[in-house]
């Protein structure tokens, strides 16, 4: 799109006599302030001897306020020349586990009981670092053929440095948490042997990255059911999200994730600033809460696995989760709706170790959907197990906000 007020930046420039190949960057968006439409124009940054062309929004005619403008507009996905961001597993990511396979099914298995954070880190390939580089902005001298790269004053780039991969634009108060940093973090949280590396990996080309420790101890229900008790760690290398530490837990019969169902707030966050190792310390906390944590969901388990629950029951509930419309039957449903609604409800029954009875049976009928089964967008991601849909069903169950959710509501309709 062209007119007065946009235009596009080409992909090679010459800048003091050398030629310079470019990589774009997602665009950020300004009012003009005499037309107030938006424009964009090239950003750049620096890779040895060349510059990579991006798109950041555009300055006023007389060239003032770009740093305060782009200051406000926070993190922000990257896009490269050859295409969006990775969907889940990209070619530079990878996962490793030990045990019993995992529910994702991903990952290169290691040999062993446990993995030591030196195997995991290579298992799963996340033997690489980020860094921070400046950003440029191409600008050119009105009415003349001059031009030059002026610094954005309070902005980095954030690159993986081993792929060259740029995972977003920072304000340059953000500090990396390094994969090898994370695992130190992990170790000096549990304590040497208190607890074992389960699964690792990355996600959205190194973007996110994520590790499960089992700590020690086993738990079993009244009904003679076995739980198991983690920590999962994860970090964000673009922005998107803190570095986290949760408490979650396990149902061995079928591996289906518990994490937060019973509302607990047993996490630790701390934002990527330079103070970011200092509190460290404070995630050890999460050990002390284990306890309590798995006796609370202990509790509660042994009362659902106790209390009868009924298909209308199990309907009542569904159309409660899944949003779906009250004077519609379920298999009206809009999209996606219709046979995610008909997946809990078969859960119920035939799901691993259910049997249709209980409030257990229920809540374990949504946890193996979210692990398992839940789809993304397309009525043939429901129970799909190619790597894309996999992977975007984990980051939804593990790292995401919406699995969380719905496992809460549950609980807290199933406890009420």
């Amino acid at each position: 799109m062209r007119d007065g007020n946009r235009h596009d930046p080409p992909g090679v420039w010459t800048h003091q006599g050398r030629s310079e190949c470019g990589e774009e960057l997602s665009p950020k968006r300004r009012p003009d302030s005499q037309s107030g439409r938006v424009s964009t124009e090239p950003v750049v940054r620096a890779t040895g001897t060349n510059l990579r062309v991006g798109r950041s929004e555009t300055d006023r005619p007389d060239g003032v306020g770009i740093g305060d403008d782009v200051a406000r507009l926070g993190p922000h996905m990257v896009v490269r020349e050859e295409g969006i961001m990775p969907a889940g597993i990209g070619k530079t990511d990878g996962m490793a586990y030990v045990g019993r396979r995992p529910w994702h099914g991903l990952g290169t298995y290691v040999e062993g009981r446990a993995m030591t954070a030196a195997q995991a880190i290579e298992a799963a390939g996340l033997d690489w670092e980020v860094v921070t580089e400046p950003v440029y902005r191409h600008k050119n001298a009105a009415g003349t053929s001059m031009s030059w790269h002026e610094e954005v004053v309070g902005k980095r780039a954030v690159v993986r440095k081993d792929t060259d991969e740029v995972f977003g634009v920072m304000s340059d108060g953000y500090t990396p948490f390094q994969n090898l940093t994370c695992f130190d973090a992990m170790d000096a949280v549990t304590g040497s042997g208190d607890a074992t590396y389960h699964t690792v990996g990355s996600l959205f080309g190194g973007r996110r990255v994520w590790m499960l420790c089992k700590l020690p101890g086993d738990y079993r229900l009244d009904n003679g059911e076995k739980l198991e008790s983690f920590i999962l760690l994860d970090n964000s290398h673009d922005g998107t999200a803190a570095l986290r530490m949760r408490l979650t837990s396990v149902r061995v019969v079928c591996s289906n994730t518990l994490g937060a169902a019973t509302g607990s707030r047993a996490a630790f966050a701390a934002r990527h600033t330079s103070g970011i190792m200092g509190r460290i310390n404070e995630a050890r906390d999460l050990l002390g809460l284990n306890a309590a944590y798995m006796e609370r969901l202990m509790a509660g388990a042994n009362r659902l696995a106790e209390q009868a629950w009924n298909h209308d029951e199990m309907k009542a509930m569904t159309y409660k989760l899944l949003d779906l419309a009250p004077d519609t039957s379920i298999d009206m449903q809009r999209g996606l709706k219709a046979p995610s609604a008909s997946k809990i409800l078969d859960l119920f029954y035939l799901g691993e170790g259910n049997q249709g009875e209980t409030k257990w049976d229920a809540l374990n009928a949504v946890t193996e959907y979210l692990d398992y089964s839940r789809g993304s967008r397309s009525i043939d991601s429901l129970d799909a197990t190619d790597d894309k849909v996999v992977s975007r069903r984990l980051e939804n169950s593990w790292l995401g906000t919406g699995g969380e959710a719905m496992r809460a509501k549950a609980w807290g309709i199933l406890s009420a």
